[in-house]
């Protein structure tokens, strides 16, 4: 484990069979974190300006960028990034005419 401006690195192993939420597992478990795993993504760092987002789902062996160093980072989820806003996902409300009676 190494420490460096306050952020901790632990190692883990990543095989050819390790799926996205797995390795969300396994960090969380190396970081004492307690919480649903669901709420967190892992980012792989590309360069010191660009992460890049490891697919929920996918093969995390495959699906990271072949480079001389693989740092990731565990990241937990905003609100926003968890909440489905795709097309369909929350109902629209339909606006009724209002029927009003014509006076007499």
């Amino acid at each position: 484990m190494e420490e460096d401006n306050g952020r901790t690195y632990k190692s883990i192993l990543v095989t050819c069979n390790d799926l996205t939420s797995t390795i969300i597992r396994k960090a969380m478990e190396k970081h004492f974190i307690d919480d649903d795993p669901k709420y967190y993504e892992l980012l792989q760092v590309v360069s010191d300006s660009e992460r890049m987002k490891i697919p929920e789902g996918s093969n995390v062996f495959y699906a990271m960028k072949s480079s001389t160093l693989h740092t990731f980072i565990l990241k937990q989820q905003t609100f926003l990034s968890w909440l489905d806003v795709s097309h369909g996902a929350f109902p629209i409300p339909c606006r009724r005419k209002e029927r009003r009676l014509k006076p007499f």
